[in-house]
């Protein structure tokens, strides 16, 4: 019987497991079978797995956000209360992606994704390593903001909005290089974000 310990991260796919045991697509599909309807294996969405001793604590939702849906990265609300600049707590792991706009609700919490056109989808996205293989992609602080003004459809047209909106403390929010917001302008196409941006650059170093 395999566990958790026979994988290198907490989740797995049915890829995994057909690796492990050896066997073709059709007995995998039927150990998952039984695995699921016994408990002994999570089914977080179709095609991946997790062991339930990772259900409490052990599983990193943040890098599991990259294993759902993607190619996808961490922005938004959960971005930013990441980098402490919210005071609230964030439990849906909001994301952005180039695909269809998703929500998924799973036993490992809930994770949301928004379509935010872009021409690099992982410009200024900070990549962390897990500490149990595995990493997660974030977004830095002003890309997060752009996304978040993108998908809230948001009116903001300087930096002192986006911080009464979301009640960050103006001072709080780290400094950003010039090169910084002209990499974000020509990265995205959207008038309200390049409006924003162009306030923002006065401010810029």
């Amino acid at each position: 019987m395999l566990s958790s310990k026979d994988f290198e991260t907490p989740f797995f796919t049915k890829r995994d497991i057909g690796y492990r045991l050896r066997k073709s697509a059709d007995s995998v599909s039927g150990y998952l079978k039984r695995e699921t309807s016994s408990g002994r294996v999570i089914r977080v969405r179709k095609g991946l797995y997790a062991f339930p001793e990772n259900k409490d604590g052990l599983i990193d939702g943040r890098i599991l956000s990259q294993n759902i849906y993607g190619p996808s990265y961490i922005s938004m609300e959960y971005a930013l209360s990441y980098n402490d600049l919210i005071p609230e707590s964030v439990y849906t792991i909001t994301n952005v992606s180039l695909n269809k706009s998703k929500h998924f609700s799973t036993p490992l919490g809930e994770f949301s994704y928004q379509r935010v056109p872009q021409k690099i989808l992982f410009s200024q996205v900070e990549r962390i390593q897990g500490q149990r293989g595995g990493c997660l992609f974030v977004a830095q602080p002003l890309k997060a903001l752009c996304d978040t003004l993108y998908c809230g459809k948001k009116s903001w047209t300087c930096l002192i909005d986006a911080c009464s909106d979301l009640r960050i403390d103006h001072e709080d929010f780290p400094d950003v290089r010039a090169t910084d917001v002209d990499e974000l302008m020509e990265n995205y196409r959207n008038s309200r974000i390049h409006k924003f941006l162009t306030s923002f650059r006065k401010e810029a170093k």
